[in-house]
């Protein structure tokens, strides 16, 4: 275990779907998992929950929702993934997905662990109130000018409400000449970059077996990106794998 780490809430937020949030979550808090640091993933998008289905958990009860509505000890609702990963889900019905979420912190504080909290896309008021809940931001984008303008907007509203911006990750980054430079990123967000992850086959390979690719591919260039966020936010240095690249080549 990682000594001295403060237990903290981590909102991933994005302006936009699509830009492979959940994911992130899942293999960041996975990426923690591995350096020694216990976390529980929060699906926080109630209104279009997937996180428990990306993981492979066919039945979710509790829920988030229930332990809202019923005043449940929230260590009642944690599932257990192969990987040793936990995730607090989201029911996935639609009539559940109107739950007020602007005392949630209050149901999270017992855990007292590193929670990492799967925001919703866009700036609703649901993204409003999880973001008040959190301790600090991720802002996740790709590098289209699409995406990377509706981060903006979840930039400017972390900052309206006084939140700490960890910084940004770049997500499924092929660096041609169709995306914004990693310079003008940061000039136009103006905010730190923790990393840049590529596009990376064994992602959506990953998904499909309902697995975190930093467990399932852990010498893909995606999760050695993904560790290196992880030791990043951890202020730890990170060693890449001896004769990684020769493994990469047989995988």
């Amino acid at each position: 275990m990682v000594k001295n780490y403060s237990k903290k809430i981590i909102g991933i937020s994005s302006g936009k779907g699509g830009v492979g949030k959940t994911t992130f979550s899942i293999n960041l808090s996975s990426a923690l998992y591995k350096l020694g640091v216990p976390n529980v993933i929060v699906d926080g998008d109630i209104s279009n929950a997937n996180l428990s289905v990306q993981l492979g958990f066919k039945h979710n009860i509790p829920t988030i929702q229930d332990l809202m509505e019923e005043n449940l000890n929230p260590r009642y609702a944690i599932r257990i993934h192969s990987t040793g990963l936990r995730i607090l889900p989201a029911a996935i019905s639609l009539d559940r997905g109107d739950v007020d979420l602007k005392r949630i912190k209050k149901y999270l504080i017992p855990l007292q662990e590193t929670l990492i909290i799967d925001f919703p896309p866009g700036v609703a008021k649901n993204t409003v109130d999880l973001m008040r809940a959190c301790d600090e931001l991720i802002i996740l984008t790709t590098p289209e000018v699409a995406s990377l303008t509706d981060s903006l907007k979840t930039l400017d509203l972390a900052r309206k409400y006084k939140k700490p911006i960890k910084g940004i990750v770049v997500n499924r980054a092929v660096k041609d000449k169709y995306e914004l430079s990693i310079d003008e990123l940061q000039i136009m967000c103006e905010t730190k970059l923790l990393g840049v992850i590529p596009e990376d086959k064994n992602v959506r390979r990953a998904n499909f077996e309902c697995m975190p690719y930093v467990f399932r591919y852990p010498n893909s260039r995606a999760a050695i990106e993904t560790m290196r966020i992880a030791s990043g936010l951890l202020s730890k240095p990170y060693c890449e794998p001896k004769l990684n690249f020769l493994k990469s080549f047989f995988n």
